[in-house]
């Protein structure tokens, strides 16, 4: 499956499919998409990119523009919609384009899509709470506009993007 993330392009949301670097070393890094400009800023902050963290990532240069993540093949695609209020980022691992599965790096066969959730520290006893959806579903020619009213009925809201 390919997958992707929204974009903020010319100030309107658009699926951009995520790519495998070009570069050995950065395609070895879990790509985050923040938010915004200020989530950008946390991100970068986390151990995740300053440590020797298990699976080490890198903060995009580009935000994403909403929190909605999707894989997608012919028939069927997955989607990942997070609140706007407890998201701060997305993250969809890059699938090779080229080569056989087993012979990808770590990130490749790690197919996987994330919401970065908390980015701000949780005091002990501090309860905290997140709110996201998963959606299995057979694919439609007309995807996009499709997956921005599901995210806006996930939402509650009857906005058009």
């Amino acid at each position: 499956m390919v997958k992707s993330v929204y974009l903020n392009r010319d100030g309107k949301p658009k699926p951009v499919a995520v790519k495998t670097p070009e570069d050995p070393e950065a395609a070895k890094l879990y790509p985050f998409f923040s938010l915004t400009d200020r989530d950008r800023l946390n991100q970068e902050a986390t151990g995740r990119i300053h440590s020797e963290w298990k699976w080490p990532t890198s903060v995009e240069k580009e935000n994403a523009a909403l929190p909605i993540l999707f894989a997608a093949d012919d028939e069927t695609e997955i989607l990942l919609l997070g609140d706007p209020n407890c998201a701060r980022a997305v993250c969809a691992t890059p699938r090779p384009d080229i080569g056989k599965p087993e012979d990808w790096n770590s990130v490749g066969q790690h197919s996987a899509l994330y919401l970065s959730l908390f980015y701000s520290r949780v005091k002990a006893g501090e309860t905290v709470g997140a709110r996201a959806r998963l959606i299995y579903r057979k694919r439609s020619k007309n995807s996009a506009a499709e997956h921005l009213q599901l995210y806006s009925e996930f939402l509650g809201l009857h906005a058009n993007f």
